[in-house]
């Protein structure tokens, strides 16, 4: 063991953190993207791996692209046919002339998307209680890696990579930090982007049920492990009813709260529904050679529900003011407590 005292250490010699996509993707670091069944996080991350080919791409506040980067989405959960159709439908989305977006050019060269689910890639195995590596496939995978120069791995979702069992810490530990994820990327000079679920009834912007980093499903060590972690959930009823506050004479109003998905960092513990920033679910379709109508959805942030979310966080800080204002006076005018005290 070679250590040296801290006295060796200069700030000259210091090297900046390697970030391919500031806040969200480090070099030779695992970051996680998690949410909740149909909140997105597959469109969100194949969304993310597209416009990573130009350091100029906006999405959200809350990252920013650093690199021109050459991406590798590996899903072991959806057919190349709805990977494709996804595909298409973000690139005519993201080509769109939006009047609050530059016009960008993406290197599709410079992307691979690629399904796996009539056989899914297996990284790591358990057999009669031990734990295997499967060589052979993460062999092929940095071949592919090494071949094309690849920068960013998105592997879609995180579980379907390994048979181990995912709520026990001691098999998530060695499947990311310990043989498979941390040292794949380490050694491949890349940045691994995770997909994850999250457990059942979590939500970004609820009030009883937190939605913390710990909502993750299966073992802390998986998202313990990761530099960053963004979660994305879909817009609760709390919040749909307090920026549509005549929802009582519509009902119907309400069910626009599926159309958004809020994106908020997932290494804090309470976020609400005004942190963060909110995506729209903005449908997108065009027609094949055959005239066919083929429907998709693209992710967008959305400036006008984020202004609504937070005049209804302000309405409602002003009558909880009002609210304690007039407990507090009545009180005091039973001589139950004295204010300047």
């Amino acid at each position: 063991i070679s250590i040296s005292p801290l006295s060796e250490l200069t700030e000259a010699d210091t090297k900046p953190r390697e970030w391919l996509i500031k806040g969200l993707c480090q070099r030779r670091a695992y970051s996680q993207i998690q949410g909740s069944g149909g909140a997105g996080k597959s469109i969100f991350a194949m969304t993310v791996g597209i416009m990573a080919t130009n350091k100029k791409s906006y999405l959200c506040d809350l990252f920013s692209f650093q690199e021109d980067c050459k991406v590798l989405i590996i899903n072991n959960e959806d057919s190349q046919e709805e990977l494709d159709r996804r595909a298409l439908s973000i690139m005519k989305c993201l080509n769109a002339n939006w009047v609050d977006a530059e016009k960008i050019e993406y290197n599709l060269d410079n992307v691979y998307i690629k399904s796996y689910l009539d056989k899914p890639i297996k990284l790591l195995d358990k057999t009669n209680n031990k734990l295997h590596l499967r060589p052979k496939s993460i062999e092929a995978i940095q071949k592919f890696i090494e071949e094309k120069a690849i920068d960013i791995v998105i592997f879609d979702p995180l579980i379907s990579f390994h048979n181990a069992e995912e709520n026990l810490n001691k098999d998530m530990d060695m499947f990311i930090r310990e043989a498979i994820i941390a040292p794949f990327a380490s050694k491949q000079n890349v940045g691994v982007i995770g997909v994850h679920h999250v457990a059942k009834g979590t939500s970004n912007n609820d009030t009883d049920i937190e939605g913390n980093t710990n909502a993750s499903r299966g073992a802390s060590a998986i998202t313990n492990a990761a530099r960053s972690v963004f979660r994305l959930a879909g817009m609760n009823l709390q919040t749909a009813k307090s920026i549509w506050t005549d929802y009582k004479k519509n009902r119907e109003v309400l069910e626009q709260r599926h159309d958004y998905v809020q994106i908020a960092f997932g290494k804090v513990n309470n976020t609400r529904a005004t942190e963060g920033n909110w995506l729209f679910k903005h449908p997108v379709d065009f027609r094949n050679k055959n005239g066919e109508l083929i429907d998709g959805i693209c992710l967008r942030r959305d400036y006008s529900i984020e202004s609504k979310v937070q005049d209804a966080a302000k309405r409602e800080k002003k009558e909880n003011d009002k609210e304690r204002l007039e407990i507090i006076q009545t009180l005091e005018k039973a001589n139950i407590i004295d204010v300047g005290e």
